[in-house]
């Protein structure tokens, strides 16, 4: 069984365990695998994940979940899935045991210009760490500090008025953290955490038509130098892009 060849380039860097019902309650279970992608549900309200792709254009891969009777969301989201349990149903199809799971956030690009001052803007460290394209969407892995006093807002602009030319498209990496009230005093635990958000960008497409694809630039729109902008091939209609790290 080829599954651990075709997890997607977006896996999270820990392996969190679980306790299944039934075990005794010292037991835990190791996920046999992890991976991103989008949920879907069919014709006989099967759920299952169907998995990004990966730098040198793997297959995608579909995730049946058997265990799927407190899943209750909607075609299209962007999913992430800890499993066990894994019964192949073909080469590009396994029966699997969610252990655990999270929702993508998803965002999508706010249009600005020179006249239109973002009412939202505010450039608290970040980092990005990779970037990939996949089902339409624009993925992106980054860290940043976390705070638990604060809420935290990640979002994306796109200036139409100022735009390079030719072949390239830039949106902007927004971070803005905002403390929670009460103000405390106690001194605050910082934890660098990694994090993934999609956007999606089919609507890009419209921007240089006559083309086939397009290079998107994320510029993360703060002073530090810690991070850096990344640059990714968008191949209109084409799951199979350049992961960029």
């Amino acid at each position: 069984m080829k599954l651990y060849a075709i997890l997607p380039a977006f896996l999270f860097s820990f392996m969190l365990t679980a306790c299944l019902n039934g075990n005794d309650k010292d037991e835990t279970v190791m996920p046999n695998g992890q991976v991103i992608g989008t949920l879907f549900t069919d014709a006989s309200n099967n759920i299952y994940v169907v998995s990004d792709t990966v730098t040198g254009g793997d297959d995608e891969i579909t995730f049946f979940i058997r265990n799927s009777g407190n899943l209750n969301f909607k075609d299209s989201t962007r999913f992430y899935i800890e499993f066990n349990n894994i019964a192949e149903i073909n080469d590009t199809s396994y029966w699997v045991d969610y252990v655990d799971y999270k929702v993508i956030p998803v965002r999508n690009i706010v249009n600005v210009d020179t006249n239109t001052p973002d009412t939202l803007a505010k450039d608290d460290n970040f980092s990005i760490k990779k970037a990939s394209i996949s089902h339409d969407c624009l993925n992106i892995q980054y860290y940043f500090l976390y705070n638990k006093l604060e809420e935290h807002y990640f979002y994306f602009t796109k200036n139409k008025l100022n735009q390079p030319a030719k072949d390239t498209v830039e949106i902007i990496f927004h971070h803005k953290s905002l403390e929670k009230p009460p103000f405390y005093n106690e001194v605050k635990t910082f934890e660098q955490i990694k994090y993934v958000i999609s956007i999606p960008i089919a609507e890009l497409q419209t921007i240089y038509p006559l083309q086939d694809s397009v290079f998107i630039r994320i510029l993360p729109q703060h002073d530090e130098i810690t991070s850096k902008s990344m640059t990714v091939l968008y191949s209109y209609g084409n799951a199979k892009n350049i992961v960029s790290e």
